[in-house]
């Protein structure tokens, strides 16, 4: 198994699952909030060599690197264009999880059953 089906199985681990053993499906899904316009991340990708989710999503990944069994339990939010920021000074803010646009969307989704 290569480093990404990996680490893709571990961020999965994270949900809840229904069923057992070999039936066992993941409950609920994974939420990437991205920015493409993050520094810190932009900076991440730089020094790890490779694209970081906060700052392009998952689909930007490349869905054939996507294991066929979590492909309906991601979806992305490109958070950018609704923050509504403008100028340089707004680049260098990482935390923008916890803007009302972000808290918005978690409290749209059905996130506890």
């Amino acid at each position: 198994m290569d480093r990404k089906s990996r680490r893709q199985k571990n961020f999965f681990k994270l949900l809840a699952t229904e069923g057992t053993g070999s039936d066992a499906k993941p409950k609920g899904k994974i939420y990437v909030v991205h920015r493409s316009t993050d520094k810190a991340l932009l900076a991440s990708s730089i020094v790890n060599n490779e694209k970081r989710l906060g700052s392009v999503g998952y689909k930007s990944q490349g869905e054939d690197t996507i294991l066929e069994e979590y492909k309906d339990y991601l979806e992305n939010y490109d958070i950018r264009p609704d923050l509504g920021w403008t100028g340089d000074d707004t680049l260098n803010y990482h935390s923008y999880q916890f803007e009302k646009t972000a808290i918005k969307f978690y409290f749209s989704k059905d996130l506890v059953e």
